[in-house]
């Protein structure tokens, strides 16, 4: 493309921008890459690939993602001078691009391994550049790693696909939200705030004034500033190189200090409890008390905290921030992104392999300050801070370690509010879930008494079924029913006068169901609301809840013993007006898919038109997790089924074709379960199947509440064994990573 389209856009008597007639110098230790965060008419970000002496530039309105899962629309727009690597500053009103450059992230990229003869890198960069695939891997400071550029068939080719690919620098976390520049440690606020009022722009150029230090600020630590444990430490410490997670001990709320013998005491600010981990790899993650991952929560505050040196293992709060980054008094911490964050450290765990948890207060204390990591976003507390913001104190002794049986002990301000004396748990340690299970009623002492109403109501106009027989029907299953409902909330989908009635959604029990019955009241982590759900414990539970016309029985994926982690990963197969025998087929793709990885798969059908898979999962996997997995598996499938599948949520964009709803795998939302009625024609029932039933030829509609009860007593629960084959997740999705990233051969679908 050369520099001429480039040139011609600019006046380069009135912007700073270079104009290329530098002699292009190589860079020493490789091919250069650079992303600049621009603020024109629209805001964007700039990659640029050096190639052939050039920079190679695509606007990415959306920023670069460390998700696999997102892929981010990049232009490609005309080539840049090698000098435009070193541009930050402000392009002048009346210029092409007017507006303000940022340095966003910088370094060294190479091409990962040549797919095609190439005679060399740059050559093999060419060639997938010509191609219209550039697969390579950036070295830089805030994005590490295999990226791709895929250019998209229908379009002018101007339109390509960035995409981060499956390693160990793949993340959920916003990288975007690292909003400083690297070259610099500037927001775009302050590069622009350097320009003078009388139109002088700072640019790289030397004759240009430098941007002068941003007061109150300290940028966050970089890799080679921050200092090693001390050797005298490491000799008292364990050496421990794998750094296992722990949960922190937990401090003791008290009305009153004691006196303690060599105590110091430090202000307490409103926020989360957390653990930050830090590992070797430049890898950081936030976790709960209760062993919840907080990352979802706080991607911006973990975006600012990357880059600072590992191994290291914290204990404090993550607090929020008000308009001049002091904690914000009221208000606990959110996951809301006008907010600023800070994690503020109160221990030190882990340092360089050793676990320190064992030494004196005092140790860990000096030790966490020594090592020099405090910034913008990381804090260190002491007894010297004084702040208006801080909600009580902190009492903690300098003798003991860290778990000991005199726990630091909390003490709030007189001065609060009744509503800020009654946090949901402990003091400023929120669990960070989305949903936390709040009270639980137990089964009360007396004798279960369900007075079944209105058995001759026809639910079922044209088949003439009756209330009565649905009872009947689910008194002879409640055997096989119930292991698959205990501890699940139910959503009622009540049908109080058959299904051709009105029926409506009930969450909501308080005061709607017996005393005996047992509930379960969840409150949502973002809204603050609390529901009470109704728990289907026993044959009791089932007659009631159907004779309140639940026709279905709709049941969470997760229990209310760990409700924030699913049982199963569930791929909906639903057909729209697809023959079946296409369901089928795409049935047996997930089953062969799944095979390939080891993973058990559970098959039935929906009660209506389509197929539900289950699989079963363990080691408390959270519903991102599961919602990624079976995304990246429904686009294995939809790739190897193009014309009958679609990923496509709204049905006027899919029509005639499956869709892979992997959206069912998020908290609170609920499938039919298994055994339950559907308020379709002929009283149809969903289904456990042996996968030998799965072929072209089988008819949903032969499993009604009339025939499933000779089947279940031929066959039994064909689900009785799912909880024993329970696998762990994060083995499969390494094992799926694997498949993907190997270019393995997927099953061709049987025809």
């Amino acid at each position: 493309m050369g520099l001429q389209q480039y040139r011609s856009k600019r006046n380069f008597k009135s912007t700073p921008e270079p104009d290329g007639s530098q002699p292009k110098k190589k860079a020493p230790v490789g091919l250069r890459f650079v992303i600049q965060l621009h603020e024109a008419s629209r805001r964007h970000y700039d990659l640029r690939l050096e190639i052939d002496g050039t920079m190679k530039s695509w606007a990415v309105p959306k920023g670069p993602s460390l998700d696999p899962m997102e892929r981010r629309l990049a232009v490609q727009v005309e080539d840049h001078p090698m000098e435009y690597n070193d541009f930050e500053g402000v392009i002048p009103p009346g210029n092409y691009g007017a507006g303000v450059v940022m340095i966003w992230d910088e370094g060294t990229y190479r091409a990962r391994a040549v797919e095609f003869p190439a005679k060399d890198e740059e050559d093999a960069l060419r060639r997938g550049l010509a191609k219209g695939h550039l697969t390579f891997i950036l070295e830089g400071s805030k994005l590490q790693g295999e990226f791709a550029l895929i250019r998209l068939a229908k379009s002018d080719g101007a339109n390509w696909l960035l995409v981060k690919k499956h390693d160990r620098h793949a993340s959920r976390v916003d990288i975007t939200h690292a909003d400083r520049s690297v070259r610099s440690g500037r927001t775009m606020g302050e590069i622009a705030s350097h320009a003078p009022k009388e139109g002088k722009i700072w640019s790289s150029r030397k004759e240009n004034p430098k941007p002068q230090p941003v007061k109150k600020k300290k940028p966050t630590a970089r890799p080679s500033q921050r200092q090693p444990l001390a050797a005298a430490l490491k000799k008292k410490a364990a050496a421990e190189p794998d750094m296992q997670l722990q949960k922190p001990f937990l401090w003791k709320p008290c009305s009153a200090l004691p006196t303690i013998k060599n105590a110091s005491v430090l202000p307490l600010y409103d926020g989360y409890r957390a653990l930050l981990r830090l590992d070797a790899e430049g890898h950081v993650s936030l976790t709960a008390k209760t062993g919840l991952s907080l990352n979802k929560r706080f991607p911006r505050l973990l975006a600012s905290l990357q880059g600072i040196q590992g191994p290291l293992l914290l204990d404090g709060l993550v607090v929020p921030l008000d308009e001049d980054g002091q904690p914000r008094r009221r208000g606990r911490a959110s996951n809301t992104g006008d907010l600023q964050h800070a994690f503020y450290i109160y221990d030190l765990l882990h340092a360089d392999g050793y676990d320190v948890s064992g030494l004196k207060g005092k140790e860990r204390w000096e030790a966490v300050e020594a090592l020099q990591i405090t910034g913008d976003h990381l804090r260190l507390v002491t007894p010297e801070d004084a702040s208006q913001a801080a909600i009580g104190v902190l009492q903690r002794s300098a003798d003991d370690p860290y778990r000991s049986p005199n726990p630091p002990r909390t003490c709030r301000s007189p001065q609060q509010s009744q509503r800020e004396r009654e946090p949901q748990d402990e003091l400023g340690q929120a669990t960070g879930s989305r949903h936390e299970v709040l009270s639980r009623t137990s089964k009360r002492a007396v004798k279960e008494q369900v007075a079944l109403t209105n058995l001759g109501k026809i639910y079922w106009p044209q088949e003439k079924i009756t209330k009565g027989q649905v009872l009947d029907y689910y008194k002879f299953v409640a055997p096989y029913m119930l292991p698959h409902l205990k501890d699940r909330p139910q959503s009622l989908n009540r049908h109080p006068n058959g299904i051709n009635g009105t029926s409506f959604f009930q969450k909501e029990v308080s005061g709607a169901v017996p005393g005996w019955m047992e509930t379960a009241t969840i409150g949502s982590g973002r809204s603050g609301k609390t529901v009470t759900y109704a728990l289907c414990q026993s044959e009791a539970d089932l007659l009631f809840l159907a004779n309140m016309g639940c026709i279905e029985i709709n049941t969470w994926l997760s229990r209310v013993g760990a409700i924030n982690s699913p049982d199963f990963v569930v791929f909906d197969l639903d057909p729209g007006k697809v023959p079946f025998d296409a369901v089928i087929e795409v049935a047996r793709t997930v089953k062969k898919l799944l095979d390939k990885i080891k993973a058990p798969a559970f098959c039935k059908t929906s009660g209506s038109r389509g197929l539900h898979i289950y699989v079963p999962v363990k080691d408390a996997t959270s519903f991102d997790e599961a919602r990624l997995f079976a995304q990246q598996l429904s686009q294995a499938v939809h790739h190897l089924h193009p014309e009958t599948t679609s990923l496509e949520r709204s049905p006027d964009r899919r029509t005639h074709k499956i869709y892979l709803d992997y959206l069912q795998n998020r908290i609170g939302q609920t499938m039919a379960a298994v055994y339950s009625v559907r308020p379709k024609p002929n009283a149809t029932v969903s289904t456990p199947l042996r996968w030998s039933e799965v072929k072209p030829g089988l008819d949903p509609g032969i499993f009604t509440i009339a025939t499933l009860p000779k089947r279940l007593a031929r066959l039994g629960d064909l689900w009785k064994d799912m909880a024993a084959a329970a696998v762990s997740l994060p083995t499969c999705q390494e094992s799926l990573d694997a498949l993907t990233q190997a270019g393995k051969k997927m099953p061709k679908p049987r025809r």
